[in-house]
């Protein structure tokens, strides 16, 4: 059976540029130009049935959809953060919690993943019954409560962030590397602890230079005021 000549015909991205020999089975192989400018060589049947249709740029590009901004469950998307192993978009979150995390495009869809974990985390700790599978007996009231203070924290984080539109209000920085920071310490004001008037939002590297010189557990609002005019 005479082949047919594929010469010139477009697939997809690919345009057939000429015949490049047989495969071990036989089968004909064709050298073909993809829209990108890369060459790439394509057994005919699978021009044919539209297995192949592009040098492989195109892999993964439902996945390529710009979803900043998006929301699923809890997170929120900031931007792509890269890709993983298969060229898949990896997307930089934001969780309600003030927890920044990594997820595919794919888990987002899927709802397979709804936020940096903090769901999982409460859910252990709304259930922490001696008939619950989480349940464990070496654990006390104490550090139960203390869970749920983490999650309260984390909560209270967000807050603060939010309301400052997550810029770093000393240096105007904005991005990934953004801190909570109490004005009344936590540690000697417990009153204020969650409140969000009682903190701002810093970089990281504001938030070490202000406790390089005024220390730690002791922190009073004056002290942040003095720190921030200086700068």
């Amino acid at each position: 059976m005479k082949r047919k000549d594929l010469t010139g015909i477009r697939f997809g991205k690919l345009v057939v540029l000429r015949e490049w020999g047989r495969n071990e089975s036989g089968r004909c192989r064709w050298l073909c130009l993809c829209d990108c400018g890369k060459n790439s060589v394509v057994q005919a049947g699978n021009l044919q049935t539209g297995t192949t249709k592009s040098c492989g740029c195109i892999v993964g590009v439902h996945n390529g959809k710009d979803m900043t901004g998006q929301k699923f469950g809890r997170l929120t998307v900031l931007r792509k953060n890269g890709k993983d192993k298969k060229g898949y978009y990896l997307w930089l979150c934001l969780c309600d919690c003030g927890k920044e995390v990594t997820v595919s495009g794919g888990r987002l869809r899927s709802k397979h993943t709804r936020s940096c974990g903090c769901l999982q985390e409460e859910f252990c700790h709304n259930n922490v019954g001696i008939k619950n599978a989480n349940y464990k007996p070496s654990k006390t009231d104490k550090e139960r409560i203390g869970r749920h203070a983490l999650s309260k924290c984390r909560v209270w984080s967000f807050a603060v962030k939010q309301r400052d539109n997550f810029v770093c209000i000393v240096c105007g920085k904005r991005g990934d590397n953004l801190e909570s920071h109490h004005l009344d310490a936590w540690h000697w004001c417990a009153e204020k602890r969650f409140e969000t008037l009682n903190g701002v939002t810093l970089c990281k590297l504001c938030h070490d230079k202000f406790h390089n010189k005024f220390g730690r557990y002791n922190n009073t609002e004056i002290q942040f005021n003095e720190f921030k005019k200086a700068q």
